[in-house]
């Protein structure tokens, strides 16, 4: 749930990302659709500005989507969520 993670962080922790889920049974069909959308790799994703203060201060660090990205899919991250290593 890469886009959850994202908006985590651009909401500086407002809305929280959570492990996806599903339950499959016997009695009726389970069909999931995937819809990706993505900043360029050069984007800087962070805080939204509007959502850092004095009072709420940023709570993850700024990294292009590229390197997100290369974290995200290529690393065995060691238990730990992407969103782990971007936390101030």
């Amino acid at each position: 749930m890469l886009g959850l993670k994202i908006l985590q962080i651009v909401s500086n922790g407002k809305y929280k990302s959570i492990l996806h889920r599903a339950m499959v049974n016997g009695k009726s069909t389970r069909m999931s659709i995937v819809s990706t959308v993505s900043p360029s790799l050069d984007a800087v994703v962070a805080p939204a500005p509007q959502l850092v203060s004095s009072e709420s201060p940023a709570a993850y660090r700024g990294m292009k989507f590229g390197e997100f990205m290369v974290y995200q899919q290529n690393n065995k991250l060691m238990e730990k969520s992407v969103l782990e290593i971007l936390r101030i």
